[in-house]
């Protein structure tokens, strides 16, 4: 069964070429970060892979309506006052991206967002997600091989 999609990133032959992809383009931000932070099956098959290649902490954040047999929304390594990325599939909303962030920074005291790499998104899906939430971090979005940010607000 193919996805609209995941097919493209997540497939056999390109699954390898996908992590290689993430890890690469991690490596080349220059990002300083202690942990990858995730959600959902699709960022489990991303972050899991990453995290070990780059040696990287990981935290799970659970949907609020997951069945679990733990009762932690939030679960991981992580410690106080750490910088960490999330990584996805995708942004479509900014949502998740969102929903990731807050329940990070509620378990956690002083983490630091430092950027978002996802492996394919509309531009205007990240834009939108971008002003919605004013986001201060980057998104990278590695189908693209672009980064997009927020843009700050000019005075003449």
């Amino acid at each position: 069964m193919r996805t609209s999609y995941l097919h493209r990133f997540l497939g056999t032959k390109n699954y390898r070429r996908t992590i290689l992809r993430f890890c690469r383009a991690i490596k080349t931000s220059g990002l300083k970060f202690d942990a990858i932070a995730y959600r959902g099956q699709s960022g489990a098959l991303i972050a899991a892979p990453v995290a070990l290649l780059l040696k990287k902490h990981l935290i799970l954040v659970r949907k609020e309506d997951e069945y679990s047999h733990s009762s932690y929304g939030v679960e991981g390594c992580a410690k106080n006052f750490c910088r960490y990325i999330i990584v996805d599939d995708l942004i479509s909303s900014g949502e998740t991206v969102q929903n990731i962030h807050s329940a990070v920074a509620d378990k956690l005291h002083f983490p630091d967002l430092v950027a978002v790499f996802v492996c394919y998104s509309n531009p205007a899906d990240i834009r939108y997600a971008i002003a919605n939430y004013e986001w201060d971090f980057p998104i990278h979005c590695l189908s693209q091989r672009r980064i997009y940010r927020q843009r700050k607000n000019r005075t003449r």
